[in-house]
């Protein structure tokens, strides 16, 4: 009975399982893998340019002038503090006033010395002329022992009188040095010492009462890098070379010396410049601006070993005091030229782990892998491509990380306004690795 009941079972089984799957069949269409097709990659795309270009090399710099100390000179009370803190002050202007009285009266006594070392002269001279004039009437008018005598009188009272004049003259001077001046033009800070204090300047080493820092013209100070150097060095040679044509000595050393009277001389004072601009200085898209120029007036004589830098100096005329000195600022500093650049924008260029490449479009409006070798910085979003481009080519600037070889795109993606290329006269600068 056991057997029967379970064979009837597994017939029902049997019976059943046709009807199950045709059931689940029902529940689910069949997928053709050939009819799924990826939607098109939303990129935004941009032409490779081709222009003419000037590198520059873009070096942090700081601005700097050198403070001229206010010191005073005799021992006195300051009587007059003639200046307010942060005046602008002209050389020669009166600053500190000290107290003159005794100063007056030294030059008094010495004036009274004077006179009177004035008056011994003459009358040793009149006495030493008597006896020569008893010599000239013959022996026994005089004795050479009085003429000796009243010489020697005589060359006393002179250099007595020499004395007196030097101590007059310097009397004269410790009054003068009583009225402290400007000794440059510029801004002058507060007053260290306050009126009514006890100075003394008879030291050698006088008290600093103030400085002044003169603002123009204003200095900026570079570090440039071994490469950068070599290059700049290089790249203005050349221009010199150009200019002077047959005039050009290759055996002459050109130091700062040489080249600026180069320039002197041939009115090319010009050739060496450098623009500046503070960190403030920005566009409405944030772009770096140079408003200032100026030029290099000085090369430091060695390379820092330890820091593989040397220091270089600019000169810019600032007679609106707008620049302070101690200011960050940024310089932008001419290199080589380049003509037929090839110029994409920075952000479109993808690195793996060997390579940079760009997603070019192909005549069929695909996207493939350029391989491409880069070449130095233009402008704050452009790079040069050294090989790998011809110019021209259209290639992906948005949506790189979703292109793929060969896959449909399509530009649907707006592009905003600061997101537009840097102009063609947006000329920024190199790294030290790329101006070698």
């Amino acid at each position: 009975m056991r057997d029967l009941t379970t064979k009837g079972f597994y017939r029902l089984l049997s019976m059943l399982a046709p009807l199950f799957a045709l059931a689940l069949s029902g529940c689910y269409e069949k997928i053709d893998t050939a009819d799924v097709k990826r939607p098109p990659v939303p990129v935004v795309l941009a032409t490779a340019e081709k222009q003419d270009i000037q590198i520059y090399s873009l070096l942090t710099g700081k601005t700097h002038t050198d403070p001229v100390n206010i010191v005073p000179r005799v021992r006195g009370i300051i009587e007059s503090v003639n200046f307010h803190p942060g005046d602008v002050v002209k050389e020669g202007d009166i600053l500190y006033e000290i107290e003159k009285f005794d100063y007056q009266n030294k030059l008094d006594v010495a004036k009274a010395r004077r006179d009177v070392t004035a008056a011994n002269v003459e009358k040793t001279k009149a006495d030493y002329d008597r006896d020569l004039a008893l010599q000239q009437q013959g022996q026994g008018f005089t004795t050479q022992a009085d003429i000796d005598r009243d010489k020697a009188l005589y060359d006393e009272a002179k250099a007595n009188l020499a004395s007196a004049e030097a101590d007059i003259s310097m009397a004269e001077k410790e009054l003068e040095r009583c009225t402290i001046k400007a000794n440059a033009t510029g801004l002058i800070s507060r007053t260290l010492i306050a009126q009514g204090n006890m100075v003394d300047g008879t030291a050698g080493t006088g008290t600093i009462l103030t400085n002044i820092a003169p603002m123009d013209p204003m200095y900026v100070y570079c570090q440039l890098t071994d490469s950068i150097f070599n290059n700049f060095m290089a790249t203005l040679r050349q221009r010199f070379k150009e200019l002077l044509g047959d005039q050009f000595d290759e055996t002459i050393p050109y130091d700062n010396v040489a080249l600026s009277k180069i320039a002197k001389d041939h009115g090319l004072e010009g050739s060496i410049t450098f623009s500046m601009g503070m960190r403030g200085d920005v566009d409405e898209e944030g772009n770096q601006n140079f408003p200032y120029t100026g030029t290099i007036d000085f090369t430091d004589n060695q390379i820092d070993t330890a820091t593989g830098t040397i220091t270089i100096r600019g000169k810019l005329d600032n007679p609106s005091y707008m620049i302070y000195p101690g200011n960050i600022c940024n310089v932008r500093i001419p290199g080589k030229e380049i003509g037929g650049a090839v110029l994409v924008e920075e952000k479109a260029i993808c690195r793996d782990l060997s390579d940079s490449f760009l997603w070019i479009i192909d005549a069929n409006g695909k996207p493939m892998k350029q391989t491409v070798k880069l070449g130095p910085q233009y402008g704050q979003k452009m790079r040069v491509i050294d090989s790998g481009l011809q110019g021209g080519e259209k290639y992906v600037l948005e949506g790189t990380l979703k292109v793929s070889q060969g896959c449909d795109i399509t530009e649907d993606i707006p592009r905003p306004d600061d997101q537009q290329p840097a102009p063609a006269d947006a000329q920024t600068a190199d790294t030290s690795a790329q101006a070698q």
